[in-house]
């Protein structure tokens, strides 16, 4: 994913999508990507049209009400830059997981 503007009204305004200022991802020349986890995201109600493209390096399935996205995270900023732009469209986040570990199943 690559850095979004930001300012007022942008959906830049929580964080960048991905890397740092200036959308790198790690290493020297910003052209070496790290790996990250698989992350999936269900939110409700769905992603708008207009705004899929905000997530255009994960994968968007319809669901009931809403939308699952699939796509990798690849640290801690990026997480809260998705989450970010995911509370900037006025989406409840029902699901926030890295799909490489199994579901608690202890939550009440």
């Amino acid at each position: 994913m690559t850095t979004r503007p930001s300012g007022p009204g942008t959906l830049g305004d929580e964080a960048a999508v991905a890397g740092d200022e200036h959308g790198h991802r790690g290493g020297s020349g910003g052209d070496v990507m790290t790996a990250g986890r698989p992350y999936e995201f269900r939110v409700e109600p769905a992603v708008p049209d207009s705004a899929r493209d905000v997530f255009c390096d994960m994968d968007l399935e319809a669901t009931p009400g809403g939308t699952l996205l699939r796509g990798t995270v690849v640290d801690d900023s990026h997480l809260h830059g998705i989450l970010g732009q995911l509370h900037a469209l006025g989406l409840t986040v029902l699901v926030a997981r890295p799909l490489d570990r199994p579901p608690r199943l202890d939550v009440p």
